[in-house]
């Protein structure tokens, strides 16, 4: 499964291998349900964030994932690591927002938050309060 840019239909955003899916489509625009997911995120037209989640909620529409069960997620780019119960993907902003015992791991340091927001190649990020 793909999402590719819109006019430019060689630029993937976010690819996914899905091997249990449901689908239904209504006035907001598709919504996928995805089992066990394993994803590549992208970020101008770089796979940059590999997420692998037990549960996927994909919109199309609004260029939004949820993850959650045992969120995990590592940077193609400079190997963060990052754990949460859920995350928010926001395509067209290049954030994820990160929730409940989010841990993140570096080479040279390591973070716990409730819950931390983060660009999609997992470089920059900021603590916040739920």
């Amino acid at each position: 499964m793909k999402w590719l840019e819109p006019g430019t239909p060689s630029q993937v955003i976010w690819e996914a291998s899905v091997p249990r899916a449901a689908a239904e489509s209504s006035r907001a625009g598709a919504l996928g349900t995805f089992e066990n997911v394993q994803c590549v995120l992208y970020q101008n037209g770089k796979p940059t964030t590999d997420l692998h989640a037990g549960r996927v909620q994909a919109i199309q529409e609004q260029w939004r994932i949820y993850a959650s069960r045992g969120v995990r997620a590592y940077s193609r780019v400079n190997g963060v690591q990052l754990q949460a119960r859920e995350v928010i993907w926001l395509a067209r902003q290049n954030r994820l927002i990160a929730r409940g015992d989010v841990q993140i791991t570096g080479k040279q340091f390591s973070l716990r938050a409730p819950q931390v927001e983060l660009d999609t190649a997992l470089q920059v990020m900021r603590v916040t309060s739920p």
